[in-house]
């Protein structure tokens, strides 16, 4: 066997034994084999034995996500503790990848980089000494800075290095220079590449540079040739060191200032936090002029604090105004519009009321000039009905309060006392817990509403108020003993199967299966009285609710073979009737077991014989067309092969 695969391959005719339950109950063995696969194939394996499912949650998954380096999942089970990680293995591998998400997922958690050598297991030790050595080697400056820039020590590896002949490359000690040519001046920088790899020289000239506020341009160019001649990203991203300079990029509104300084950071949240009061002044002064700054902000992974409440008059001004660029941009830095919508619930509420009247008014009118209800007539124009749809694709939380005012439960009571499901399903696609206020104070009259529907087979206003999100499923808990004797007494009694059938598409939380279960007498009765009297489309139906045909033919197999036995030795036997149940899958071998002698007596005991070794057939409509079309071929094939020629008529007499 291999680190990540089976060798070999399983030959053509090779007999493999199926694993016994002892063998499936072994977790290490479990453990063993499904390390042999890759994450993304265990993840198909979540909904297996629960043997596989606990060594999949417990082992196998958190191993191979820190093995290929998947670092959302590593996240999930670090946040959770459900599985215990070994940082300093996670360091390990993360440094010897450059994997620079692993690094901040490690300082995020605040791990001590410059306690590895102390802490570490002598195995990671020995292997990341290994790779220090091997970059001073092979001469790989931007690995060597990296590790400087984690506070790893790098001074016994280079003393040791150093005492090897050859231990350390030509090219680190060589003298290396960088020129940057600006208008009317030129600034040269000269070094060792030793010196820049493990030394803070080049974040020491970056200083240097922005202490006064002419060279401040300058300091982007001399950044990024620093870092193509080798030195790492993080060493000007050190609080201690060069950390404002994301101000300074953020305050360019430079994309590309930022995008070199993040790209391969490590320590951005140390840094973010560290400037918070900064950030939160630059955020203050660049809504609504300067939004570049706002996406860069994003693009960096800032979040506001959770005291938001000096933004509210500019979100609320660019609210009024429809700035929604703006609205957006808060949003996606952490400002919660749903607690904005608390705390400026009177000043929003007329708006946002009148955004959803509207809305209803647009439905009404679109539908009657045979419009898209869902589309202005117009774009661009601002109007409180847009507000309305781009706030809710923003933040739909922000409408929530609103929901609970008074102002708009009136507001729905008349929508729903006229029952115009229209305008109401309009304001379930901006928010689909629109009415959910208004349902849990009118709880009481919604659930009479409901039963008299029930009652009266009104299967459309039904669905309408499972359209509006109504929780069903407590009424049908609680009503379950009277719903079920209106359904057998007044819809299955009647053969309502058009409004059942819609019931069963609509109203996902009524539950079929359960309501055939509780009311199993009188469902098998009315079931047998319909193959007693041959109404096979009314089989057909009655398959589309979901009754289990399996365990109905087993319970009452006497009386619908006695059923079966009529239609096969009447005179016509009923052919659409014995197909549906071949279709319905009527165990026809136990039944020829039992009542074989039948078939020989029948009419047409060889078509008969057809019918029944079908396995599958469609039902439905096109049952009756298809086996009335054999049943003549059949005959006339009969007729035409087996009968004597037919006997001339005698002549008419007058």
């Amino acid at each position: 066997m291999s680190k990540r695969r089976f060798e070999g391959s399983m030959m053509t005719g090779s007999v493999v034994d199926t694993p016994g339950p002892k063998i499936l109950k072994d977790e290490g063995l479990v453990y063993t084999i499904l390390m042999c696969l890759s994450l993304s194939e265990v993840r198909k394996l979540w909904r297996l034995r629960r043997t596989f499912f606990k060594v999949l949650k417990d082992k196998v998954v958190p191993l191979l996500a820190l093995a290929e380096r998947d670092w959302s999942i590593v996240r999930v089970f670090l946040d959770s503790g459900a599985f215990q990680y070994n940082l300093d293995s996670v360091f390990t591998e993360a440094v010897l990848e450059s994997d620079f998400k692993g690094l901040r997922l490690l300082a995020e958690r605040r791990y001590s980089f410059a306690a590895f050598r102390h802490q570490a297991n002598s195995r990671d030790v020995q292997r990341l000494t290994s790779f220090v050595r091997k970059a001073l080697k092979k001469g790989y400056v931007d690995k060597l800075s990296l590790l400087r820039s984690l506070h790893y020590d790098l001074q016994q590896d280079l003393q040791e290095s150093a005492a090897i002949t050859g231990g350390i490359a030509e090219q680190l000690q060589s003298e290396g220079s960088i020129t940057v040519d600006f208008l009317g001046s030129r600034n040269t920088f000269r070094f060792s590449m030793l010196e820049l790899a493990t030394s803070n020289y080049a974040e020491q000239k970056i200083q240097d540079l922005c202490k006064l506020r002419i060279f401040l341009y300058k300091v982007p160019f001399v950044l990024s040739s620093f870092l193509k001649a080798g030195a790492c990203t993080n060493s000007f991203m050190q609080l201690e060191t060069c950390g404002y300079l994301l101000l300074l990029a953020l305050a360019a509104e430079s994309f590309n200032f930022v995008y070199l300084l993040i790209q391969e950071a490590v320590n951005v949240q140390q840094v973010l936090e560290s400037y918070s009061s900064e950030l939160l002044l630059m955020v203050s002064k660049a809504m609504g002029t300067r939004p570049g700054v706002l996406d860069l902000l994003h693009f960096c992974g800032y979040q506001l604090p959770e005291e938001q409440q000096q933004f509210d008059a500019e979100v609320l001004a660019s609210v009024r105004s429809q700035d929604f660029a703006t609205v957006e941009r808060m949003s996606k830095l952490g400002f919660s519009l749903h607690d904005f919508a608390g705390r400026q619930q009177v000043e929003l509420s007329p708006l946002l009321q009148k955004g959803l009247e509207d809305l209803c008014e647009s439905a009404v009118v679109s539908e009657e000039e045979g419009l898209d209800a869902g589309k202005d007539s117009s774009e661009g124009v601002k109007s409180p009905t847009s507000a309305i749809r781009r706030l809710a694709q923003i933040d739909r939380r922000m409408l929530e309060r609103h929901f609970q005012s008074s102002e708009f439960l009136e507001f729905a009571h008349t929508l729903m006392s006229s029952k115009d499901f229209i305008k109401m399903r309009q304001l379930v696609e901006v928010h689909p817990y629109t009415f959910r206020p208004y349902f849990e104070k009118n709880y009481k009259a919604m659930e009479e509403l409901l039963l008299d529907a029930f009652c009266r087979r009104q299967i459309a206003l039904i669905v309408d108020l499972t359209s509006l999100r109504l929780p069903i499923a407590p009424f049908l808990q609680s009503h379950q003993e009277q719903l079920d004797i209106v359904l057998r007494e007044s819809w299955f009694a009647s053969k309502a199967w058009t409004e059942l059938v819609m019931l069963r598409l609509e109203v996902k939380d009524f539950d079929f299966g359960a309501f055939f279960q509780r009311t199993c007498e009188e469902i098998d009765f009315a079931v047998m009285g319909i193959i007693q009297d041959g109404y096979w489309f009314d089989l057909h139906k009655l398959a589309q609710l979901d009754f289990d045909f399996d365990k109905f033919f087993d319970r009452r197999f006497a009386e619908v073979s006695k059923a079966v036995m009529q239609f096969m030795t009447m005179p016509h036997p009923h052919f659409v009737l014995l197909r549906e149940l071949s279709a319905l899958r009527f165990p026809w071998d136990r039944f020829m077991e039992e009542h074989g002698n039948c078939v020989l007596s029948s009419k047409d005991p060889e078509y008969l014989q057809f019918l029944i070794s079908l396995g599958s057939f469609e039902v439905g409509s096109k049952v009756y067309r298809v086996v009335e079309q054999t049943c003549k071929l059949y005959h006339s094939m009969a007729t035409t092969m087996f009968s004597s020629p037919p006997v001339e008529a005698a002549p008419e007499v007058a």
